[in-house]
């Protein structure tokens, strides 16, 4: 089932700092696990063949609390650590917004590592919001 989101427009993509020669269209990336107690996965989103994926915010929706690491393409980890789902938004007109946006390059992959925390089942969606850039 897809879901629409009301996500606030500057994290859509509807922002005035597009590079001149390019073109930026909202793009959300989704990805669900559904955990065991204390169960871990390891899963990957793979980036659009066409476009860079610039990522600017995220949010999420648990049935139980988690702790989440990103990695890059290059092995890259944007924590030096897992990361508990306390400190992202699980509001998506209030996502967790980047103050740098990363760029993953088209045919890039982000690697998600994710634990569950709360002792007892857990089915997740991560959201990651930004735009296609090509």
């Amino acid at each position: 089932m897809r879901r629409q989101y009301d996500v606030p427009l500057a994290l859509a993509g509807m922002r005035a700092d597009t590079p001149p020669g390019h073109e930026d269209k909202p793009a959300f990336y989704v990805k669900d696990f559904t955990l065991s107690a204390n169960g871990s996965s390891t899963d990957l989103i793979d980036i659009d063949r066409d476009a860079a994926f610039i990522w600017r915010a995220l949010f999420f929706s648990s049935t139980g609390q988690f702790r989440i690491q990103f990695w890059d393409s290059s092995g890259y980890s944007y924590s030096n650590g897992p990361v508990a789902s306390s400190n992202y938004s699980q509001d998506p007109a209030n996502p967790t917004a980047f103050e740098v946006e990363e760029t993953i390059p088209a045919r890039g992959k982000i690697r998600i590592e994710i634990t569950d925390t709360s002792g007892a089942g857990n089915s997740i969606q991560v959201v990651l919001l930004g735009v296609h850039r090509a």
